[in-house]
């Protein structure tokens, strides 16, 4: 305790007292708002985030992956089977659009994701699965594989066609639904970004072909088995988004056009030399005239009746010149074999325009051409084609077997399949 002061007239105060507290001067940092929400690319770098969803603008002018947090990992209850999966919050709206579009579906409710780590580990397996020659796969794992973590749009693609890939072994798991068209909607935007740029040098050209295989790869696939789904089965408002399979070919016969000038300066010229390859014939094929493609003799004669091909036919005079002319390339085919198969995926991407608004209107010579592709498609044993042709292919026979033409239906059951 002290003790009174001289004067005699002090305080007494406890030694164990608080004395008078001091004022002290901060000298630290400015405050400033922490993100507690950003994305995990910019927390990882120590970058401040603003938190646009679904890519942030940092991570969008650095080309980086965006990922977010708050999330966490389950197992979804449909599927006991089902792989780890992080749910969303929030809403995402998610918009597909290459050339004509891709895939236009909006989700208003909270939905779950695959998680990327998940489609990492079963990219090489999808991968390997969709594609038929040995040199495609050879390219994928020494020129794409490596390089995909530096091209966003690739990447995105990937992820799209190995969530996919899991859709399909997983048909109740509809995180995986989600993932395929939340990856596939960023490939895409990022693909019609630099599509719209006025020049591209060559590896660039050739990522981007990359990023157009496995993209219409994703899209072709599908797990209904139901003929009455089909686009010809449709109302001419929705058939634009139900033939989106189709349609998106286009787009790959359009960088082809682009690329085949550089092609020997890209990976892709080692495909272009392999013999029987899809972007051997593709990018030599868009070189030449197509009315050389070839031999109309190969093309049964019910079949040139029916479209009309004489002598004086021409790409510019009949529009079903150019099918028949690819036709003729592979309708000699029995069982193909991997090489033979991938001739086969060329008619997409090199009929003409004319034809493809020809489909657009179900005519019914263009439908008949198109079902003779479909079942020449359907004697491969891809996971991604397989159901795709078998539910098309039925609906187009039923279709056309209800013709009010009778040389239409004469035709459908002359082919042999």
């Amino acid at each position: 305790m002290t003790p009174p002061s001289s004067h005699g007239y002090g305080r007494f105060r406890l030694d164990s007292a608080r004395g008078k507290p001091r004022k002290t001067v901060q000298t630290g940092r400015r405050s400033h708002q922490k993100s507690r929400t950003g994305c995990r690319t910019c927390k990882k770098d120590r970058l401040k985030c603003d938190e646009t969803h679904p890519t942030c603008r940092r991570c969008s002018q650095r080309k980086r992956m965006c990922e977010y947090d708050g999330i966490h990992r389950y197992y979804s209850e449909s599927s006991t089977a089902c792989s780890p999966v992080v749910a969303s919050q929030g809403g995402l709206s998610l918009e597909h659009s290459l050339m004509d579009g891709l895939i236009n579906q909006s989700f208003t409710h909270s939905l779950s994701i695959t998680n990327t780590t998940h489609l990492m580990h079963n990219l090489v397996g999808s991968v390997h699965t969709s594609l038929a020659t040995p040199i495609g796969k050879f390219l994928f794992d020494h020129y794409i594989l490596p390089h995909c973590a530096a091209t966003p749009r690739l990447l995105h693609s990937l992820f799209a066609l190995s969530a996919r890939h899991l859709q399909h072994l997983q048909p109740r798991c509809l995180s995986h639904t989600t993932a395929h068209y939340f990856h596939a909607s960023h490939a895409a935007e990022l693909l019609n970004d630099e599509l719209g740029r006025v020049a591209s040098s060559p590896q660039n050209l050739g990522m981007i072909y990359a990023t157009c295989i496995v993209l219409n790869m994703g899209c072709f696939a599908s797990d209904d088995y139901h003929p009455s789904s089909s686009w010809v089965f449709q109302d001419t408002a929705e058939i634009d988004q139900s033939f989106t399979w189709f349609t998106l070919q286009s787009g790959l016969g359009y960088v082809s056009s682009m690329l085949k000038n550089q092609v020997h300066q890209t990976f892709w010229r080692l495909k272009a030399g392999s013999r029987g390859s899809s972007i051997g014939n593709l990018l030599t094929w868009a070189t030449k005239d197509p009315s050389h493609t070839g031999s109309l003799e190969k093309i049964p004669d019910f079949l040139l009746d029916l479209c009309e091909i004489t002598p004086d036919s021409s790409p510019e005079n009949n529009p079903y010149y150019i099918p028949i002319c690819l036709l003729s390339q592979m309708l000699p085919l029995k069982k193909p074999v991997a090489q033979e198969f991938d001739h086969l995926l060329i008619f997409g991407p090199l009929i003409p325009h004319s034809f493809r608004i020809l489909l657009r209107d179900r005519d019914e010579r263009a439908l008949v051409l198109f079902l003779i592709w479909l079942r020449l498609l359907g004697r491969g044993d891809f996971w991604w084609v397989n159901t795709r042709v078998e539910a098309e292919s039925r609906a187009l026979m039923a279709f056309l077997r209800h013709s009010e033409d009778g040389e239409i239906r004469s035709v459908v059951d002359k082919i042999d399949f």
